[in-house]
């Protein structure tokens, strides 16, 4: 079986994208302020599932999830994609649904162990995006004294 890098790599070159190759203080700029969508994995610690989705607002979509649940949702991973240079957050949302379709509960909620979300992690530091947020051990590692 195909790694989830792999996956993303041989997407990512059928849909074709160029390599960024700058030294210019401006652009880098530009790129940090920009609009971007993320990718994001919730964990219901009641259920024990997790929630792969995509957003533009990724504080405004755990509320809404919060809300929804009817109890706070861990944020246990997240990256911001960078427009025209990742995989868009649909197409990383769509190969994380299809990668673990065998562990879909309902809807977009999923039984995945603590091995899957490193997996996920791996995947998103192998995509780097613009920005990337790690809660596995704050969520799933309790400290013991």
């Amino acid at each position: 079986m195909e790694s989830l890098n792999e996956i993303y790599d041989n997407l990512l070159l059928k849909n074709g994208s160029f390599e960024l190759k700058y030294n210019d203080h401006f652009v880098d700029n530009f790129l940090s302020n920009r609009d971007c969508q993320y990718v994001y994995v919730f964990y219901n610690q009641y259920t024990k599932l997790c929630k792969i989705g995509t957003t533009e607002n990724i504080n405004r979509r755990w509320i809404d999830i919060s809300n929804a649940s009817g109890m706070k949702v861990w944020k246990v991973l997240t990256i911001a994609l960078e427009a025209d240079y990742d995989l868009s957050g649909k197409e990383t949302e769509k190969l994380l649904h299809e990668y673990f379709k065998d562990k879909r509960k309902i809807g977009e909620w999923f039984e995945l162990t603590i091995r899957d979300l490193i997996k996920i992690r791996y995947l998103f530091y192998h995509i780097e995006g613009q920005d990337i947020e790690d809660a596995i051990r704050e969520c799933f590692c309790k400290k013991k004294y």
